[in-house]
């Protein structure tokens, strides 16, 4: 059985932007061991689906998207099955303000999301099948798409390997520039707790990041106790980062939907890295609430108090991640996408 996935399979090491999703999904697909996958644009003739996976619109991508668009009906009219990976809750109506960014900022990333969600509503209603990345995820597009078939397989997580402790007065972020005024809103909240100076390392797509700041589309606000440093996001970096580190920073908004149902996979990644977590407790992360400090309850106070966290609970923390490396969850993408392909033949 062989299968393909379209993504953009640039350097992994190097780059966040664009390839968390396919690095992470099809980082763990491809380590099936009775379905064969391939990548790039060039598609065989005996292929038995096709992954459409993570797409975000631009006018540099415009052209793809009309072209996974047509060939997503070609496909079935040749009765090969059609599979969305969706990852992002695009599908969403809603124009919320996002703290922290310029007005004209604001109203080109909505642009962009309106683009990239009028995409997926027309790839999905092609589709034979949707593939979510959270149960929260699978249940809104359920909402919409009530005769679909709809699965959910979580991320893998990157394989750090043993974090050594080389601690310092550091916290580490890591995550998309999209999800960084969310980080700010947690600064603010952090920094009148806090009675001395803290670094927060930022690893993300520096220049993105960097640009906007200098160009005041996202605007820093004055922070007493903290100081933020940018850096490029890598695998070595994280590491490099996490072995300096109190503690890991992830912080979301509960109020935005296309964020509220995201993967378990920065918390996971987070308890990979060996530290205690502050997080925002979105529904895929209630299930491991028993291994995170709240950001939005007084555990946040108390532990930056003292900075102190059992080490039973990293210890399980820790293990609860290996669960998500991608050899293991390779088996979640055999079991389900024969399912699929097996359906109506």
């Amino acid at each position: 059985m062989k299968i393909h996935w379209l993504g953009i399979p640039i350097d992994s090491t190097q780059r966040i932007m664009i390839t968390p999703s396919f690095r992470l999904r099809y980082g763990a697909a491809r380590n099936m061991a009775d379905i064969n996958i391939d990548i790039g644009n060039k598609i065989s003739k005996d292929v038995s689906a096709v992954i459409f996976g993570k797409t975000t619109w631009s006018l540099s991508n415009e052209k793809n998207i009309n072209n996974n668009l047509e060939l997503a009906k070609n496909l079935k009219k040749l009765k090969i099955k059609v599979i969305v990976d969706y990852t992002d809750n695009y599908l969403a109506n809603e124009n919320k303000k996002i703290n922290h960014l310029s007005s004209d900022y604001q109203e080109r990333n909505q642009n962009l999301i309106t683009k990239t969600q009028e995409y997926y509503k027309r790839i999905i209603d092609i589709s034979d099948a949707i593939i979510t990345s959270s149960e929260g995820l699978k249940d809104e597009v359920k909402n919409i798409y009530f005769t679909k078939k709809i699965i959910c397989i979580p991320d893998a997580i990157d394989d750090y390997g043993e974090i050594r402790s080389n601690i310092k007065n550091q916290f580490l972020w890591f995550g998309m520039p999209i999800s960084f005024p969310f980080l700010l809103d947690a600064l603010q909240k952090i920094d009148l707790i806090l009675n001395k100076e803290i670094i927060v390392n930022c690893l993300t797509d520096k220049d993105i990041i960097v640009e906007a700041v200098k160009s005041k589309k996202i605007l820093v606000p004055a922070l007493k106790n903290i100081k933020i440093i940018i850096s490029q996001w890598s695998i070595n970096n994280v590491v490099k980062y996490a072995e300096n580190s109190i503690c890991i920073l992830i912080p979301s908004d509960l109020n935005d939907s296309r964020k509220k149902y995201a993967s378990s996979n920065r918390i996971i990644t987070a308890f990979s890295l060996n530290r205690p977590v502050i997080a925002t407790k979105i529904p895929s992360y209630i299930e491991y609430q028993d291994y995170l400090i709240d950001i939005d309850t007084n555990q946040l106070e108390a532990y930056l108090n003292n900075y102190e966290w059992p080490e039973e609970k990293l210890k399980n923390a820790l293990n609860i991640s290996k669960e998500f490396l991608p050899n293991k969850v390779a088996h979640l993408w055999s079991c389900n996408l024969k399912k699929i392909i097996q359906e109506n033949k």
